[in-house]
């Protein structure tokens, strides 16, 4: 049996600066795993398919790829979405969760931030 190191032409202290770098999308992914393995006991796996399949198309688009903040559960087919982002993001994640295969219904619990631009000042 081969090993993982002949497999991954990586050390493991790259490995471990990457998922450093990427730790709030490995929590991410781990919450989803745990999730998922939860309502694979009970027989749940629609719900398990969507959020599979709508985090996909989020990482798929640079937009959202590593949006900080952006949170998302699915739930009986609705999509709940939550986090502080750009209003940009948050235009993106609610049309990719819209058009996901599966998804009945979208929960839009994000919050956005200040868009940039000129301050205003007291007139």
């Amino acid at each position: 049996m081969r090993k993982i190191r002949d497999l991954l032409p990586i050390s493991g202290t790259a490995l471990a600066l990457w998922v450093w770098s990427n730790r709030d999308d490995v929590v991410e992914w781990a919450a989803f795993g745990v999730r998922s393995a939860q309502k694979l006991a009970t027989g749940e796996t629609d719900d398990i398919k969507i959020e599979g399949r709508l985090r996909a198309s989020l990482l798929g688009d640079k937009r959202t790829r590593h949006a900080a903040g952006l949170s998302l559960k699915v739930h009986d087919g609705i999509a709940i979405v939550s986090g502080i982002v750009s209003p940009e993001v948050r235009d993106v994640t609610l049309a990719i969760a819209n058009r996901t295969d599966g998804v009945r219904g979208v929960d839009d619990r994000l919050e956005e931030t200040r868009r940039r631009g000129p301050e205003l000042g007291p007139a």
